[in-house]
C-alpha cells in the first residue's frame, strides 16, 4: 500500500511537467519572409537585406526573448534591428536581450520577434544560427523566451541554422554554369 501511495504521489508531481502537448517544442531561428518559416535565401553580396527572428512557441504570448547570432565574423554584418510592441533590446545587434512593452500574442504557429537588416560580405555560403545570448538565462545555454502573461516562466528553445547564398542559385547562373556542375 505504501508503494502505491508513493507511486501516486510521484505521478501527481510529474503531471505538470507532462502538460505540454506531445511533440511540442519551442524553436527559434531566422527566416527570410515574414509570412512563413523559410530559413534559406539568396541575396546579392554587399547589399542590405531583411531577415526575421521567428519563434515557434508553446505559449499564447511572448514577453521577451534572448538570442545570440552565431556566424563567422566578417561574413555577415548586422546593421539594424527592430521589433514590434515596444521592442527594447538591452544587448547589441548580434546579442539580443529583448523585452516588449506589451506582450506579443501568438496567433499562428510562429511569431516574428524582430526584423534584422543585414549585409553578407562573403562570396560563398554563409550560415546564421540562433544561439544563446551572453549572458544566457538557461543552463545549458540556449536561446529562449519569457511568457508574456507569466514573465517568470522562461522557456529554452532549440536554435536553428539558416543558410544564405547556399545551394544552387539558378536564378543568378547561366545554363552553361549549371550544366558544368554535372560534368
Amino acid at each position: 500500500m505504501d508503494r502505491l501511495l508513493a507511486l501516486c504521489a510521484l505521478v501527481a508531481l510529474l503531471m505538470p511537467l507532462s502538460a505540454m502537448p506531445a511533440g511540442a517544442q519551442d524553436t527559434m531561428g531566422f527566416t527570410f519572409t515574414p509570412d512563413a518559416v523559410f530559413p534559406n535565401t539568396q541575396v546579392p553580396v554587399d547589399e542590405p537585406f531583411e531577415g526575421y527572428i521567428y519563434l515557434e512557441p508553446v505559449t499564447a504570448t511572448v514577453g521577451g526573448y534572448e538570442c545570440g547570432f552565431i556566424h563567422d565574423p566578417g561574413e555577415l554584418i548586422v546593421i539594424h534591428a527592430s521589433g514590434p510592441s515596444g521592442w527594447l533590446n538591452f544587448g547589441d545587434l548580434d546579442n539580443h536581450l529583448v523585452g516588449y512593452g506589451t506582450p506579443i500574442p501568438v496567433t499562428d504557429e510562429f511569431v516574428i520577434l524582430a526584423t534584422v537588416l543585414m549585409i553578407v560580405t562573403a562570396q560563398h555560403e554563409v550560415y546564421l544560427e540562433a544561439g544563446p545570448s551572453e549572458p544566457s538565462s538557461f543552463s545549458p545555454p540556449s536561446p529562449g523566451y519569457a511568457d508574456g502573461l507569466q514573465p517568470d516562466d522562461l522557456y529554452a528553445c532549440t536554435g536553428t541554422v539558416s543558410t544564405i547564398n547556399g545551394g544552387l542559385a539558378t536564378a543568378t547562373r547561366s545554363f552553361s554554369a549549371i550544366r558544368d556542375l554535372f560534368r
